[in-house]
């Protein structure tokens, strides 16, 4: 029995390598299309499988939660923060028996300074944090002890990266080395965090440093930081929350907790389900509605191929009636008809797959770039992962010939023998609706990558309310700089293409300092919250911001450094004065109280992704840490080198950098970027798929027609007339399926548009550049095989079978 049944499949194998050899360009359309429908779904899940696989290697990652707030007035929720308040870990450890561990993490908002003898360098993500984070996270050291690494005060535990730069290939274990001109030791390297977690840590200061340097920070009401808990097996999330709320309520006062709410966020939930919560670290949260989204799409993409198989085979009827009517009237059952094309469509999906790993080997780097991910395609050596691969191919190749199996399987011997019409009203009709499909998904995508391509130029266009060109920043870190600021001012000035210098503690798109502020009156308990920026006197000058009412900081005016403030119009819109000038504010953790001296147009501050919020802007000279440059544009290079000269002779301890402000913003952006990326290059696969199948039933068509042309033309019709009389319908077609598809494009961009506080309008004129993309695209492809009918010899026509 098993010896048979092995004859029968080399049988069927055999007769679908000779069927497909006979026609070499419909298999190779078939294949072709596969290929590159298999390889684009490859590519768009590996994509997929990284955003998902984030935070999924700690050991306890299912028992790991970040607390998170949200506030609430007048039953409306306004904002959600990644941040809790320092003193509440301490209260955590002894007052919830639910929670086994917990931790902080305050991650420095700002590259930080760090040298060892000569060796100094600029590092972004070091943090300070608690020594039980090792048991809260999974944070594998290479050197040192995970149960003593950072219980002792003044201790840093380096990564992988910053141990080489500082300490090359010797041990850095009871080394020393200063940050912030605060010396300590170094107990611990750790391995670098891997690129899918959402806490890319380089550094961990031990948390004592935190409290001494930024003593504000153990104020109860301050949220300044995360806090990580690792819970109990069977932990009920809804009584720890409640408890958390509690423990807060016991610690502030009625009217600051009746606003503020505490909920739980499963660690392995924060990188695709945080779009709606600010101050998250500087961390930049993925887009779970884009993940997910890509995966039908690239499902989609995959099916258009499968469509252009189910075409291409029912249409090509014709050519198989006669083999069909002859394997019945000799024996052949209907089942091993069906096994038959069944096996074909199989054999085409397989040697599909062969050639898309090979595409997809070939395009991965590519790929990492435009992802801006670490990508990485390794033949799985897990027998179940081979099982899904191979059976998820072989249900495409079920999909692709199923219909056309029993379709033709069940004709009739002696229906099949005669000539079928390959316009049969059943194929017909189903082919119709399969090219409408196909093009409604492309021009869906076609237009989705326009809308998506004219938000990111908006972006990076709109007016932000301050002068973003011609703007170098360098960082400005350490106690030693910053009191040599003015001198360094002062040498940078005398460049000529040197228009101003000031010094500012953020650049916009960083996250801002929340502050505390109240007024005369108002109960400091009931106080909001506005964003702090720190300056000095010559940023408005420099940054280009309007200065609409009142004045600007005066190095003249002595009081200015310690007590005044400018507000921008948001902020001076929600006080409850008039004419705020003169008036007094309290701004909580900078200890500040002083008269608000000018209001300044709003800028945007934060990405165009939030709204315009309050904003104080005061001279605190402890927190600058960039310095603004803006030249002429006439000789950058030149300002550049006078800067780094400026540094080497006045800080040559510590290490030169640079950017440009508005590559900065740029940047903001880049995730969007990468998702019209995708969705450009998911179009590009799409439109070629379903130009694929239109080139293969006009090919066909064409053929089939043969005759009907060479008489058409020895009668005097043109090549116009034959052009038109092939394509109309095939464009009809893809009318209907713009008309489908705009509702489509429309639903989906507007849903992603409003993750934008600040979005361009979606206008017929966008869906009418993606139609007569679109229609102009199915016609060329139409028109070169019509054109080639046309044109052909009647003679040859009218000799045609």
């Amino acid at each position: 029995m098993y010896r048979e049944e092995r004859s029968l499949l080399i049988y069927y194998l055999k007769i679908a390598i000779r069927n497909i050899g006979k026609s070499k360009l419909y298999p190779l359309i078939n294949i072709t299309g596969m290929t590159i429908g298999l390889a684009g779904t490859a590519l768009i899940l590996l994509y997929v499988f990284y955003e998902t696989s984030f935070d999924r290697y700690h050991q306890h990652t299912d028992s790991v939660y970040r607390i998170n707030q949200y506030s609430e007035q007048d039953g409306t929720i306004t904002q959600h923060v990644g941040i809790t308040m320092s003193p509440l870990v301490e209260v955590l450890w002894t007052e919830i028996p639910e929670i086994l561990n917990a931790t902080r993490v305050r991650v420095i908002d700002i590259k930080s300074l760090f040298q060892n003898g000569d060796r100094s360098f600029y590092q972004a993500g070091v943090a300070f944090v608690d020594s039980t984070i090792f048991d809260v996270l999974t944070i594998p050291l290479i050197e040192g002890n995970p149960n003593t690494a950072l219980t002792l005060p003044n201790t840093i535990v380096l990564g992988e990266e910053m141990a080489t730069k500082l300490f090359s290939d010797e041990s850095p274990l009871g080394k020393t080395v200063t940050w912030a001109d605060r010396t300590l030791e170094a107990t611990a390297v750790m391995h670098d965090i891997p690129e899918n977690s959402h806490l890319q840590l380089k550094g961990l200061i031990s948390f004592d440093v935190a409290k001494e340097t930024y003593p504000w920070m153990n104020n109860w009401p301050t949220s300044c930081l995360a806090t990580f808990v690792r819970l109990s097996e069977g932990a009920a999330l809804k009584s720890i929350e409640s408890k958390i709320q509690s423990i807060f309520e016991q610690h502030t006062s009625p009217e600051e907790s009746q606003y503020t709410n505490f909920y739980l966020q499963p660690l392995k939930n924060i990188h695709l389900g945080s779009s709606h919560i600010v101050f998250q670290y500087n961390y930049k949260p993925g887009n779970r509605t884009i993940v997910y989204s890509l995966i039908p799409i690239a499902l989609f993409v995959l099916l258009l191929a499968c469509i252009n198989y189910t075409n291409l085979t029912t249409a090509c009827a014709v050519k198989r009636g006669q083999e069909i009517g002859i394997r019945k009237v000799t024996g052949a059952k209907r089942k091993d008809l069906i096994i038959q094309f069944l096996t074909e469509s199989i054999s085409i999906t397989m040697v599909s797959l062969v050639l898309a790993l090979v595409v997809v080997e070939i395009l991965l780097p590519v790929f990492r770039t435009i992802t801006n991910r670490d990508l990485s395609w390794q033949f799985p050596i897990n027998p179940i992962t081979w099982i899904v691969i191979i059976g998820g191919v072989i249900l495409a190749g079920l999909i692709s010939g199923g219909y056309p199996a029993f379709y033709l399987s069940n004709f009739q011997p002696v229906q099949s023998i005669r000539i079928l019409r390959w316009s049969s009203i059943h194929g017909s009709r189903l082919r119709r609706a399969l090219v409408v499909f196909q093009f409604t998904i492309s021009i869906a995508l076609i237009t989705s990558t326009l809308i998506i391509a004219g938000q990111l130029y908006y972006l990076q266009h709109k007016n932000l309310g301050f002068n973003r060109d011609k703007v170098i920043v360098v960082p400005l870190s350490g106690k030693i700089l910053r009191s040599q600021r003015e001198i360094i001012k002062e040498k940078i000035l005398e460049h000529p293409s040197v228009r101003y210098v000031a010094a500012v503690s953020n650049t916009p798109g960083e996250d801002f300092p929340q502050l505390g502020a109240s007024f005369e009156g108002m109960s400091e308990e009931s106080e909001w919250a506005i964003a702090a920026l720190s300056v000095d006197d010559d940023y408005m000058e420099t940054f280009g911001a309007e200065l609409i009412q009142g004045r600007n900081f005066s190095p003249d005016i002595a009081t200015d450094k310690e007590s005044a403030i400018i507000i921008n119009q948001t902020a001076a819109a929600q006080l409850p004065w008039e004419d705020p000038i003169g008036e007094e504010l309290h701004l909580s953790w900078l200890d500040r109280k002083g008269p608000i001296i000018g209001i300044v147009r709003d800028f945007h501050y934060r990405t165009l992704h939030h709204v315009i919020e309050p904003l104080a802007i005061v001279m605190e000279p402890f927190l600058y840490s960039k310095l603004l440059i803006r030249t002429d544009g006439t000789d950058d290079a030149g300002v550049i080198a006078a800067i780094r000269n400026t540094w080497q002779e006045l800080a040559p301890a510590y290490p030169f950098e640079y950017s440009f402000l508005d590559a900065d913003l740029n940047h903001l952006y880049d995730s969007e970027k990468n998702t019209a990326t995708l969705i450009m290059i998911f179009a590009i696969l799409a439109i070629l798929i379903a130009c694929l199948g239109l080139f293969g039933l006009s090919s066909f068509i064409a053929e089939q027609r043969t005759k009907e042309i060479g008489i058409r033309k020895a009668l005097g019709a043109t090549v116009t007339s034959i052009v038109s009389l092939i394509s109309k319908e095939f464009i009809l077609l893809v009318i209907i399926s713009n008309v489908i598809a705009w509702p489509i494009a429309y639903y989906a961009m507007d849903n992603w548009l409003r993750s934008f506080a600040y979005r361009i309008d979606i206008t017929w004129l966008t869906f009418l550049m993606g139609t007569v993309l679109a229609m102009l695209i199915a016609a060329i492809t139409v028109a070169m095989q019509a054109l080639k009918a046309a044109l052909a010899n009647p003679i040859e026509s009218l000799r045609y079978e």
